[in-house]
Protein backbone atom coordinates (compact mmCIF):
# COMPACT_ATOMS: atom_id res chain seq x y z
CA UNK A 1 0.00 0.00 0.00
CA UNK A 2 2.83 2.35 -1.10
CA UNK A 3 -0.03 4.58 -2.66
CA UNK A 4 -1.87 6.06 0.87
CA UNK A 5 -0.02 7.99 3.07
CA UNK A 6 0.63 6.61 6.82
CA UNK A 7 -1.22 9.70 8.51
CA UNK A 8 -4.35 9.02 6.76
CA UNK A 9 -7.26 8.80 8.66
CA UNK A 10 -8.87 5.79 6.24
CA UNK A 11 -5.59 4.14 6.06
CA UNK A 12 -5.50 4.25 9.80
CA UNK A 13 -9.06 2.59 10.29
CA UNK A 14 -8.67 -0.16 8.11
CA UNK A 15 -5.25 -1.17 9.55
CA UNK A 16 -6.53 -1.38 12.59
CA UNK A 17 -9.67 -2.99 12.67
CA UNK A 18 -9.60 -6.83 14.02
CA UNK A 19 -11.18 -9.73 12.08
CA UNK A 20 -14.49 -9.43 13.62
CA UNK A 21 -14.83 -6.14 12.71
CA UNK A 22 -13.54 -6.75 8.75
CA UNK A 23 -16.23 -9.66 8.49
CA UNK A 24 -19.07 -7.64 10.27
CA UNK A 25 -18.31 -4.46 7.94
CA UNK A 26 -17.99 -7.12 5.18
CA UNK A 27 -21.41 -8.25 6.23
CA UNK A 28 -22.73 -4.66 5.90
CA UNK A 29 -21.29 -4.33 3.04
CA UNK A 30 -22.79 -7.08 1.30
CA UNK A 31 -26.18 -6.64 2.53
CA UNK A 32 -26.15 -2.99 1.06
CA UNK A 33 -25.21 -4.49 -2.17
CA UNK A 34 -28.41 -6.78 -2.10
CA UNK A 35 -30.78 -4.59 -0.48
CA UNK A 36 -29.15 -2.28 -3.73
CA UNK A 37 -29.71 -4.63 -6.18
CA UNK A 38 -32.85 -5.96 -4.23
CA UNK A 39 -34.80 -2.01 -4.44
CA UNK A 40 -33.29 -0.75 -7.33
CA UNK A 41 -32.62 -3.42 -9.95
CA UNK A 42 -35.47 -6.57 -9.26
CA UNK A 43 -37.88 -5.24 -7.87
CA UNK A 44 -38.70 -2.62 -10.80
CA UNK A 45 -37.72 -5.35 -13.21
CA UNK A 46 -40.23 -7.92 -12.06
CA UNK A 47 -42.82 -5.16 -11.92
CA UNK A 48 -41.93 -4.69 -15.76
CA UNK A 49 -41.77 -7.98 -16.47
CA UNK A 50 -45.82 -8.39 -14.46
CA UNK A 51 -46.63 -5.75 -16.67
CA UNK A 52 -45.07 -7.09 -19.66
CA UNK A 53 -47.17 -10.47 -19.14
CA UNK A 54 -50.57 -8.94 -18.10
CA UNK A 55 -50.40 -7.12 -21.66
CA UNK A 56 -48.95 -9.97 -23.55
CA UNK A 57 -52.04 -11.77 -22.27
CA UNK A 58 -54.48 -8.71 -23.21
CA UNK A 59 -52.66 -8.95 -26.28
CA UNK A 60 -53.23 -12.55 -26.80
CA UNK A 61 -57.20 -11.99 -25.94
CA UNK A 62 -57.81 -9.60 -28.17
CA UNK A 63 -56.15 -11.50 -31.20
CA UNK A 64 -58.51 -14.36 -30.35
CA UNK A 65 -61.56 -11.94 -30.42
CA UNK A 66 -60.03 -10.49 -33.96
CA UNK A 67 -59.90 -14.85 -35.23
CA UNK A 68 -62.95 -15.05 -33.82
CA UNK A 69 -64.76 -11.38 -35.42
CA UNK A 70 -63.07 -12.61 -39.02
CA UNK A 71 -64.37 -16.48 -39.15
CA UNK A 72 -68.00 -14.97 -38.32
CA UNK A 73 -67.31 -12.27 -41.07
CA UNK A 74 -66.62 -15.25 -43.23
CA UNK A 75 -69.23 -17.36 -42.12
CA UNK A 76 -71.84 -14.38 -42.86
CA UNK A 77 -70.27 -13.72 -46.61
CA UNK A 78 -70.39 -17.41 -47.34
CA UNK A 79 -74.30 -16.78 -46.54
CA UNK A 80 -75.28 -13.47 -47.72
CA UNK A 81 -75.55 -15.46 -51.55
CA UNK A 82 -77.85 -17.69 -49.88
CA UNK A 83 -80.08 -14.70 -48.33
CA UNK A 84 -80.34 -12.90 -51.20
CA UNK A 85 -81.85 -15.77 -53.07
CA UNK A 86 -84.73 -16.67 -49.82
CA UNK A 87 -84.97 -12.71 -49.78
CA UNK A 88 -86.01 -12.52 -53.54
CA UNK A 89 -88.25 -15.72 -53.38
CA UNK A 90 -89.57 -14.25 -50.65
CA UNK A 91 -90.54 -10.60 -52.06
CA UNK A 92 -91.55 -12.15 -55.28
CA UNK A 93 -90.61 -11.29 -58.85
CA UNK A 94 -88.32 -8.38 -59.13
CA UNK A 95 -90.37 -7.03 -61.78
CA UNK A 96 -93.21 -6.31 -59.13
CA UNK A 97 -92.86 -2.34 -59.44
CA UNK A 98 -94.40 0.08 -57.00
CA UNK A 99 -97.35 0.91 -59.03
CA UNK A 100 -98.26 -2.66 -59.17
CA UNK A 101 -97.75 -3.25 -55.64
CA UNK A 102 -99.63 -0.34 -54.74
CA UNK A 103 -102.71 -1.60 -57.00
CA UNK A 104 -102.82 -5.13 -55.70
CA UNK A 105 -103.50 -3.58 -52.49
CA UNK A 106 -105.93 -1.26 -53.19
CA UNK A 107 -107.86 -4.48 -55.51
CA UNK A 108 -107.32 -6.61 -52.02
CA UNK A 109 -109.06 -3.84 -50.03
CA UNK A 110 -112.50 -3.39 -52.22
CA UNK A 111 -112.03 -7.57 -53.05
CA UNK A 112 -112.13 -8.44 -48.81
CA UNK A 113 -115.33 -5.95 -48.84
CA UNK A 114 -114.07 -2.89 -47.12
CA UNK A 115 -114.77 0.37 -48.23
CA UNK A 116 -111.71 2.48 -48.27
CA UNK A 117 -112.07 6.03 -46.91
CA UNK A 118 -108.52 7.29 -47.27
CA UNK A 119 -105.20 6.52 -49.23
CA UNK A 120 -102.53 8.53 -48.25
CA UNK A 121 -99.06 8.01 -49.79
CA UNK A 122 -95.87 8.68 -48.48
CA UNK A 123 -92.30 9.97 -49.43
CA UNK A 124 -90.45 6.70 -49.71
CA UNK A 125 -87.34 5.52 -48.12
CA UNK A 126 -84.37 4.67 -50.31
CA UNK A 127 -81.86 2.06 -48.92
CA UNK A 128 -78.92 0.27 -50.15
CA UNK A 129 -80.51 -2.80 -52.00
CA UNK A 130 -84.33 -1.66 -51.61
CA UNK A 131 -87.25 1.34 -51.48
CA UNK A 132 -89.38 1.23 -48.79
CA UNK A 133 -92.96 2.54 -49.61
CA UNK A 134 -95.08 3.42 -46.86
CA UNK A 135 -99.11 3.81 -47.42
CA UNK A 136 -101.58 4.48 -44.94
CA UNK A 137 -105.33 3.00 -45.48
CA UNK A 138 -108.25 4.15 -43.77
CA UNK A 139 -111.30 1.42 -44.21
CA UNK A 140 -114.38 0.23 -42.48
CA UNK A 141 -116.45 -2.54 -42.44
CA UNK A 142 -116.67 -5.98 -40.29
CA UNK A 143 -113.75 -7.44 -38.12
CA UNK A 144 -114.21 -10.52 -40.20
CA UNK A 145 -113.24 -8.23 -43.76
CA UNK A 146 -110.49 -6.74 -42.15
CA UNK A 147 -109.17 -10.21 -41.05
CA UNK A 148 -110.13 -10.88 -44.92
CA UNK A 149 -107.53 -8.99 -46.30
CA UNK A 150 -105.20 -9.69 -43.98
CA UNK A 151 -105.34 -13.02 -44.92
CA UNK A 152 -105.41 -12.13 -48.77
CA UNK A 153 -102.39 -9.96 -48.61
CA UNK A 154 -100.64 -12.86 -46.86
CA UNK A 155 -100.95 -15.16 -49.21
CA UNK A 156 -100.04 -12.49 -52.12
CA UNK A 157 -96.83 -12.48 -53.99
CA UNK A 158 -94.67 -9.19 -53.52
CA UNK A 159 -93.52 -7.07 -50.48
CA UNK A 160 -96.19 -5.92 -48.55
CA UNK A 161 -95.41 -5.43 -44.93
CA UNK A 162 -98.30 -4.55 -42.11
CA UNK A 163 -95.97 -1.70 -39.88
CA UNK A 164 -98.53 -0.43 -38.27
CA UNK A 165 -102.31 -1.04 -37.46
CA UNK A 166 -105.43 0.21 -35.32
CA UNK A 167 -108.71 -0.45 -35.32
CA UNK A 168 -111.52 1.36 -33.52
CA UNK A 169 -114.94 -0.32 -32.86
CA UNK A 170 -118.30 1.97 -34.17
CA UNK A 171 -121.77 0.70 -33.84
CA UNK A 172 -123.38 -2.74 -35.71
CA UNK A 173 -119.84 -4.93 -34.94
CA UNK A 174 -118.36 -2.23 -37.28
CA UNK A 175 -114.50 -1.27 -37.11
CA UNK A 176 -113.13 1.57 -38.63
CA UNK A 177 -108.99 0.93 -38.96
CA UNK A 178 -106.19 2.73 -40.33
CA UNK A 179 -103.50 0.65 -41.65
CA UNK A 180 -99.80 1.38 -42.65
CA UNK A 181 -98.30 -0.52 -45.24
CA UNK A 182 -94.85 -0.85 -46.51
CA UNK A 183 -94.20 -1.74 -50.05
CA UNK A 184 -91.09 -2.83 -50.93
CA UNK A 185 -89.43 -2.76 -54.52
CA UNK A 186 -86.16 -3.87 -54.71
CA UNK A 187 -83.69 -1.75 -56.57
CA UNK A 188 -82.35 -2.86 -60.23
CA UNK A 189 -78.44 -2.78 -58.88
CA UNK A 190 -79.07 -5.76 -56.37
CA UNK A 191 -80.64 -7.81 -58.67
CA UNK A 192 -77.81 -7.40 -60.75
CA UNK A 193 -75.46 -8.66 -58.43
Amino acid sequence: MYFIPRNNRVYAFLITRSRFEWGALTLVFALALVTLWWFVWYVPLQKRMLQAERDYTALCQQQAALVQTAHEINTLESQIEVLRTQLRQTLGNSSVGYKRLLNALIINVVESGLALNNCSLKLPENKEWCRIHPVELQVAGSFGQLISLLQSLANQEGAVFLKHLTIARLEDHKVNATLLFSLIELVEAFHGV
